[in-house]
């Protein structure tokens, strides 16, 4: 990753029809794409954003999408009956759980990230879900247990409907804000990914939207 030097003008049309031309092998994998709505970049300048929207509901007829055993480890899809009891779900696990795998030469370098909950998870332990970067593999799935790079939201308890999670934080003291010089770690080739709680026993999600949306700048230009 990170080798692949893409130039300005490819770039620019990549990104000018949104997901439409953007290159697939970079979107969510065969065990969570039936739960992304959209998957769409567009630049304001030389800002590189992508918008991913997910429904843990997951498209009708697709993949069943489940919480996981362990605490911390990755929330994905199944292909077994819907209502699989935890063991058979995990079993049945398809691999493939990121939701993308960032990639600077597409995606700019990331210096921003927002999550917003659109409509809360069900569950309990369940919709504790934090959304992170974490090291790719192709055959990461429902359990994995992920090594986390760079975590998006971890709120410590259930999400709520409204909840925004934003970094780098924003100035906690607005009446006296300073320049501050804030750098997140370089996420070339990571993947993004969900993780959840255990609800003892993990259950099947019905519900929880995420709206997702990361800011990267583009490095392609110059002389």
């Amino acid at each position: 990753m990170g080798n692949r030097r893409l130039g300005t003008k490819r770039l620019n049309a990549l990104l000018k029809a949104g997901s439409t031309d953007t290159d697939s092998s970079y979107q969510a994998g065969a065990g969570i794409k039936d739960a992304v709505v959209s998957h769409t970049m567009r630049k304001e300048g030389r800002v590189i954003i992508t918008e991913i929207l997910v429904d843990l509901q997951g498209k009708a007829g697709g993949l069943t999408f489940h919480s996981s055993k362990d605490n911390g480890s990755a929330v994905g899809g199944h292909n077994a009956a819907a209502g699989a009891n935890e063991t058979d779900a995990i079993a049945a696990g398809v691999a493939g759980n990121h939701l993308m795998v960032w990639e600077n030469d597409v995606h700019g370098r990331l210096f921003e990230a927002e999550v917003i909950v659109v409509e809360a998870p069900n569950g309990t332990e369940a919709a504790d879900i934090d959304v992170e970067f974490a090291t790719y593999a192709a055959g990461n799935k429902l359990d994995t247990a992920l090594t986390t790079s760079l975590a998006l939201c971890a709120k410590g308890s259930a999400m709520a409907a409204g909840d925004r999670f934003f970094i780098p934080a924003d100035d906690a003291d607005a009446a006296n804000p300073e320049a501050t010089a804030i750098t997140l770690a370089d996420q070339d080739g990571k993947g993004l990914y969900m993780t959840s709680n255990d609800d003892n026993p993990g259950i099947p999600y019905t519900q929880g939207k995420l709206q997702i949306i990361l800011r990267g700048y583009d490095q392609s230009w110059g002389f």
